[in-house]
């Protein structure tokens, strides 16, 4: 049974704290040595690969050769052959295709993050952790910034070095988030109601952000929606935005100036930032907290999640499920 969508987005800083104890007990229980060297592949689907992006640049920084691949790219492509351990994320841990690529990695070590250590993917797995999770929205909230948390303590565990972030000050900060961006999001939404289209761009760990966002506004708002890495953004895939499309960027760098282009040809344009920007005019633009890395991501997308949740009421949508029901994607 799920919770309301606002209730769920509003219950974040709660479950992160349950999440985290709960998260770093089976850490310290573990021994992860299998996982922490060679070539690790990183496999989920949905919303569980989106949150694997934000903890790609970490594990590299930690000396980890890590690859991320969908869970169906990954029974497909033959990967199972050319790596040496497999970290799997399963929110529901019942996707039919990470349940798959668990079978196919027979004789790897198979790491499992998920919502459920009954489900179908914590049988397949040789270690699991469990979110530890509060009861989630139909389209996951809680369960995101959970999921990248639990990702970030992993990747502390296993790089054994400075730690990514202040896990304790996150959630705290969360909630500041929350109060912060409400007015924000409600405007934004207001600028968004009738657009046609709408490019989501980041950078690194907000790469997190921006595909779970876009995510959100395909589940929750139908509206079309596509996400790019930032630079890739400017070799093409930008040509089309105009006039009645948007624009969600993600980021202090270069995002800052796609983000004025694209409000000075009349798109809506929205900046969600860590610094201190010149006000450009057409520009929606947040201030996010000072941090970095995956905790930056698990901030970051917290704004978006507010605008999809107003905006999905402006168009008269509730946040309760899916159109399309799928009957082979679940086992």
């Amino acid at each position: 049974m799920s919770v309301p969508y606002e209730q769920a987005v509003h219950a974040q800083a709660e479950n992160l704290r349950a999440s985290r104890a709960v998260v770093e007990r089976q850490l310290a229980a573990l021994d992860l040595g299998r996982w922490s060297g060679g070539h690790l592949a990183l496999v989920g689907m949905g919303a569980s690969y989106n949150a694997l992006r934000g903890v790609v640049p970490a594990l590299r920084a930690a000396g980890i050769h890590a690859e991320l691949l969908s869970a169906s790219e990954f029974c497909d492509g033959g990967a199972q052959r050319l790596v040496d351990a497999v970290l799997a994320v399963s929110q529901s841990g019942r996707s039919a295709e990470t349940v798959a690529a668990l079978e196919a990695a027979a004789g790897l070590p198979k790491l499992v993050v998920t919502g459920d250590a009954a489900a179908p993917v914590a049988e397949r797995g040789d270690a699991v952790v469990e979110l530890g999770l509060m009861q989630d929205s139909a389209i996951y909230t809680l369960g995101f910034t959970a999921t990248l948390q639990a990702l970030g303590l992993l990747a502390d565990a296993l790089g054994e070095g400075e730690l990514s972030a202040s896990w304790d000050a996150v959630p705290k900060v969360l909630e500041s988030v929350l109060r912060d961006a409400s007015e924000f999001a409600e405007e934004v939404a207001d600028a968004l109601e009738d657009v046609r289209a709408i490019d989501v761009i980041a950078n690194g760990p907000q790469l997190a952000s921006a595909a779970e966002a876009g995510l959100l506004l395909r589940e929750a708002c139908r509206i079309p929606s596509a996400v790019y890495e930032t630079r890739q953004y400017l070799h093409g895939p930008m040509e089309p935005l105009a006039p009645g499309m948007a624009l969600v960027a993600f980021g202090s760098g270069r995002e800052y100036r796609i983000a004025v282009q694209a409000a000075e040809i009349g798109a809506t344009a929205v900046l969600l930032s860590t610094t201190e920007l010149t006000d450009a005019a057409g520009l929606y633009v947040h201030r996010l907290p000072v941090l970095s890395g995956i905790a930056l991501a698990t901030l970051a997308v917290v704004p978006a999640q507010l605008i999809v949740g107003a905006l999905a009421g402006r168009r008269g949508l509730a946040i309760d499920g899916f159109r399309y029901e799928q009957p082979d994607v679940k086992v």
